[in-house]
């Protein structure tokens, strides 16, 4: 709902269909990293090493879609979180290019591309709908001292 109204409406459709693509991105190279996983020749990397992959780069993409203004004048920011979701393409490609005879790397690569996608998607949204500092000022409580809210740059 956030997207379609407020001071950011006429950019709610961009980013519903940025965030549309990034998540079938990532989807589409978990799909694969677990058709890979399930073929008989393939010993399946075990839960471990998916997690000690796949939890730190959902953690540095949501960092990093985290870590900077998403409306920059009006318009779409093109900075880190971007940068972010190129870095994590190529890495899905990689790991698609790789030699069949690596397949545990492949899934491996496959999905950490996943989760910086995820992770820089969550993290882009949820500072899309934070609070800007050019936004209305709030006091709490009307008749105290007015003392804005925490706000996000």
């Amino acid at each position: 709902m956030w997207l379609f109204a407020g001071r950011y409406r006429n950019l709610g459709p961009a980013i519903f269909l940025i965030a549309l693509a990034t998540a079938s991105i990532a989807v589409v190279f978990l799909v694969v990293a677990f058709r890979l996983a399930r073929r008989r020749e393939v010993k399946v990397p075990n839960l471990v090493n998916l997690l000690l992959i796949g939890v730190p780069a959902v953690v540095f993409g949501e960092v990093t879609g985290f870590g900077e203004p998403v409306f920059v004048s009006g318009h779409l920011n093109r900075g880190a979180a971007l940068f972010t979701a190129i870095l994590a393409i190529v890495i899905g490609i990689a790991g698609v290019a790789v030699s069949k005879r690596m397949r545990v790397l492949r899934i491996l690569l496959l999905v950490m591309a996943a989760g910086i996608l995820a992770g820089d998607l969550a993290g882009w949204l949820r500072r899309s709908a934070a609070p800007s500092k050019f936004d209305a000022v709030i006091a709490w409580p009307a008749s105290a001292e007015a003392s804005p809210l925490p706000r996000y740059t």
